[in-house]
């Protein structure tokens, strides 16, 4: 091996020490390079008091491998509060970085929206460079399902398999087939049955990508009750701003999954990249603590909190994360 190629691997290496480790060299370098991303993995209430209510969002960062990154501080984090809520202030009052607990193998469902946007949202086919890194990654004993949604349904590529080969070939037969509308609570909820009755593994999970809004029928609440019921975790992933975030974080709330959110197409690689440690349990999150206090009254139960969390990497580029949370 030249030197100057010695050199490329030890930095590649050197760069992801503070995430996952250095990987396989060809699964470091996707056709496209990912950028910054991350996603919540739990929002919970802790104290309501009058007008002062505090809660918790478990949120995690990667690099552009999908490598978790370490040693963000209070001065990384910010919060903006959404529209409508301009009584409302919210501030930062501690962060702890936790690991995950270590779960059994798992059968993942990826749900893939392929409506007619998507020329526009990915028009370098991120998506589909992504859920080949998302396999690349697989377990020994993990299984993956490949399902595209547009137009009015949805259809099986590949149902629950361990062949890597056999998954990306599936993958990769996505480019240039997109069309139609955006039938996404409708494929959702089927699929939860679909993955009830095909999965191998106990620890089972549906992976849902959508640029848009839903288009077909459906209902949120039948989701949650349906995933609940059949212990299936659901994670969620929207592309741009025609998305629905406050959809899209409900679903992944109530069933135990995460939501994510990219605001360009290539946090899709990084995103996708870091899907397979949520699943196995072996991720790394920031514990942010927040105080809400509203002003002029108290907070009832019922009442909606609906922000974003910012964080700004040492470079300057920023990581945003939906938070949607009712008071109890």
């Amino acid at each position: 091996m030249k030197t100057y190629q010695i050199i490329i691997l030890v930095s590649i290496c050197f760069a992801l020490l503070t995430g996952t480790g250095c990987k396989e060299y060809t699964q470091l370098v996707p056709e496209l390079q990912g950028i910054p991303s991350g996603g919540v993995v739990n929002t919970e209430q802790e104290n309501l008091n009058g007008d002062a209510l505090s809660f918790y969002v478990d949120l995690f960062a990667v690099n552009p491998y999908g490598g978790f990154l370490e040693n963000l501080n209070e001065g990384h984090f910010s919060i903006e509060i959404n529209n409508g809520q301009g009584n409302v202030s919210i501030v930062n009052t501690g962060i702890d970085y936790i690991q995950d607990q270590a779960k059994d193998p798992y059968s993942a469902c990826l749900l893939i929206d392929q409506s007619g946007s998507i020329a526009d949202t990915d028009p370098q086919n991120a998506r589909i460079e992504a859920g080949k890194e998302f396999i690349n990654i697989m377990g020994e004993n993990d299984e993956v399902a490949l399902v595209e949604f547009s137009g009015s349904s949805y259809h099986v590529i590949e149902g629950f398999s361990q062949d890597k080969s056999l998954l990306k070939n599936g993958v990769e037969s996505l480019r240039g087939t997109h069309g139609g509308g955006t039938p996404l609570f409708e494929s959702i909820y089927d699929m939860l049955t679909y993955t009830d009755a095909n999965a191998g593994n106990n620890n089972k999970a549906i992976i849902v990508f959508t640029d848009g809004k839903d288009t077909g029928l459906g209902i949120i609440d039948d989701i949650i009750e349906l995933a609940n019921a059949k212990n299936i975790q659901v994670y969620t992933i929207g592309l741009g701003n025609g998305v629905n975030n406050s959809d899209l974080t409900k679903i992944a709330a109530y069933t135990g999954g995460a939501v994510m959110w990219a605001n360009d197409a290539l946090q899709l690689i990084s995103l996708y990249s870091s899907l397979g440690q949520l699943l196995d349990g072996s991720a790394f999150f920031y514990r942010t603590q927040w105080l809400a206090t509203v002003n002029g009254t108290q907070w009832f139960p019922g009442d909606i909190i609906e922000a974003t969390i910012i964080v700004t990497l040492p470079d300057g580029s920023q990581i945003r994360y939906p938070v949607y949370l009712v008071v109890q």
